[in-house]
């Protein structure tokens, strides 16, 4: 049996109370439905923080080390990144081009497109820690490895680099478009440089000389120094002699020059 509004009294405070009851009700909803929707938006923004922390993440591990990075966020101070090492393989490849055009803006164009096939070619070829890419100057690509990561194989691993960057610029099958590279073996210091952008460089001779061996090389050849050429050898890749060398590092010196052929 049930109890209906016209069976309250309509004198009474029973009647009151029941739409008084209804009211509430209603306003708990409406709030309910509210802090249902601010939970949603929470949950949305939260998502998209979370989404603008890995895309800066990954922005600053594209100008900077993970590790260096991870250092930095601790509140170390960006001058104590800078650190010696006693050994690394730097590595410098430049792509070569060998098409001209009356067209400036066109050839422009064509050399920018080339460069991005070139270089993202190269990027899917570096693998931390075996190697790091430092940083792209106009057409030259510059790596290297044994640094920031100690890595006791780093002139094998840069030799296997150069190997598949010739390998992936023939594979790309761009006319009149090749790579020389060059590398070298030796100390450096290297650190974190600027604030605003901050990137992490290298010094030192060794640098100099990695980059002359490249300058001086040939187009879709890889040349080395004699001491890197050492250390090949005893791993099994097979190289051939070219000569000396004038190279002006700190002061001028000889290099002995050997090209990489394989393994």
């Amino acid at each position: 049996m049930g109890l209906y509004l016209n069976d309250l009294n309509p004198h009474g405070l029973s009647r009151e109370m029941v739409f008084s009851g209804f009211s509430h009700y209603s306003r708990l909803d409406l709030m309910c439905e509210r802090e249902e929707q601010r939970a949603e938006e929470l949950e949305t923004s939260l998502a998209l923080a979370d989404s603008w922390k890995r895309q800066g993440d990954e922005l600053l591990y594209s100008m900077i080390p993970r590790s260096i990075a991870e250092r930095l966020r601790e509140g170390q101070n960006p001058h104590e990144t800078c650190q010696s090492f006693e050994e690394v393989t730097v590595l410098f490849a430049e792509v070569q081009e060998t098409i001209t055009g009356d067209d400036s803006i066109k050839y422009a164009m064509t050399t920018v497109n080339t460069l991005n096939a070139a270089f993202s070619a190269f990027d899917e070829l570096i693998h931390s820690p075996m190697a790091y890419k430092v940083e792209t100057v106009g057409k030259v690509y510059m790596a290297v490895s044994g640094a920031p990561d100690i890595n006791p194989f780093h002139a094998q691993h840069m030799a296997d680099l150069a190997l598949d960057m010739l390998h992936s610029i023939r594979q790309l099958n761009l006319p009149g478009v090749g790579v020389k590279i060059g590398f070298h073996s030796g100390p450096i210091v290297a650190g974190i440089v600027g604030l605003k952008v901050p990137r992490y460089c290298l010094f030192g001779d060794t640098v100099n000389t990695a980059s002359r061996m490249e300058s001086s090389g040939e187009t879709d050849c890889i040349q080395v120094s004699g001491y890197t050429a050492k250390k090949l050898k005893k791993l099994g890749y097979v190289l051939a002699y070219r000569g000396k060398v004038a190279v002006k590092v700190s002061t001028t010196k000889h290099c002995t020059l050997f090209s990489v052929l394989t393994i």
